[in-house]
Formats: C-alpha cells, sequence, structure tokens
C-alpha cells in the first residue's frame, strides 16, 4: 500500500498522532538521527505492521535558551 497524498496531509495535520496507513494510534519510534538542519525517524504501525520515517527540518533558534 502506498501513502497516498491525502492520507500523508491528515498524518502531518495530525502531527503525527496517527498511523497514515490504517488510522491506529499505536505507533511507535526509534532513534532519531540527526544531520545538520534535519532529523529523521523511523516509525511503525503496531497494528497493521507499515513503516515510514518522520521527517524534521530547523524551522527557528532562539538565543539563550537550552
Amino acid at each position: 500500500m502506498e501513502l497516498t497524498n491525502d492520507a500523508k496531509q491528515r498524518y502531518l495535520k495530525g502531527r503525527g498522532t496517527h498511523c497514515p496507513f490504517c488510522g491506529s494510534e499505536q505507533i511507535e519510534g526509534s532513534h532519531v538521527e540527526v544531520d545538520g538542519g534535519r532529523a529523521v525517524q523511523p516509525i511503525g504501525c503496531l497494528i497493521c505492521d507499515k513503516e515510514w520515517s518522520d521527517i524534521y527540518t530547523l524551522d527557528d533558534v532562539v538565543a539563550g535558551e537550552g
């Protein structure tokens, strides 16, 4: 099963809380790999066994925090 554009948009709008394939909330992520201004996290669904990756990009910077 391919990840349709509609399913991808619903997943992004839902902030990654549900499987983009079957809609289950039973998803789990593994380690996050960071490289420059980008991070990638493999995610899997415990119900339908589909896998995908969440991709994060640097979008802001503030001084004096952290």
